[in-house]
């Protein structure tokens, strides 16, 4: 039997730090107080997952959100081969699109850097409903003038790394890895 899968889109929403300035009811912080008390209803052995995505847990508050979520997943930017997926997976569930006209390899060597989310941006801009509608061939042009105005995206993977290692998860395991060093110098230093 499948597990009830929970997904929770912008995760870090839920322990912002920042003050809300929308309407009170549309707080997802309000979620809060009924996170612990569903969790407490939670039994060992229910077959239930909750996931948590985020693409800014800088500004949230983390013990709350390390408490509800007890492994954390990195995805680093994708290189070549998965960038070159992510555009034929993108482009291939539109109607607009023509393996022929396309060279997806040119749009994943210009997207060095960018997300799935940023490539995904770039093909609903190019890709929207009047353009489909013309019915004329997609040329790699498009594309490219898209990602122009949208600019080169930051390296963001040292802050992404540093944030990562700060994790409850990681920090555990890095001390589970000292001790384990200790212990093998200790064990070549007795022979």
């Amino acid at each position: 039997m499948e597990p009830t899968v929970f997904y929770i889109d912008e995760c870090d929403n839920l322990y912002s730090t920042a003050k809300w300035l929308g309407k009170k009811e549309d707080n997802p912080a309000r979620w809060m107080s009924f996170f612990p008390a569903l969790m407490k209803m939670v039994k060992n052995g229910d077959r239930m997952v909750l996931i948590g995505e985020t693409h800014n847990p800088f500004n949230c508050k983390r013990p709350q959100m390390f408490s509800m979520f007890k492994n954390v997943l990195l995805f680093t930017i994708p290189e070549y081969g998965s960038r070159t997926a992510i555009w034929s997976a993108f482009l291939a569930r539109l109607p607009a699109f023509k393996a022929s006209t396309l060279n997806v390899s040119v749009l994943s060597k210009m997207t060095e850097g960018y997300t799935a989310r940023e490539i995904q941006f770039v093909v609903d801009n190019v890709l929207h409903a009047d353009r489909i509608s013309r019915k004329r061939a997609v040329t790699n042009e498009e594309f490219l003038q898209c990602l122009g105005f949208m600019g080169k995206p930051p390296d963001v993977t040292e802050v992404w790394t540093n944030w990562y290692m700060s994790t409850p998860m990681v920090k555990q395991h890095m001390d589970w890895l000292r001790a384990m060093d200790e212990l093998d110098e200790l064990l070549d230093s007795e022979e």
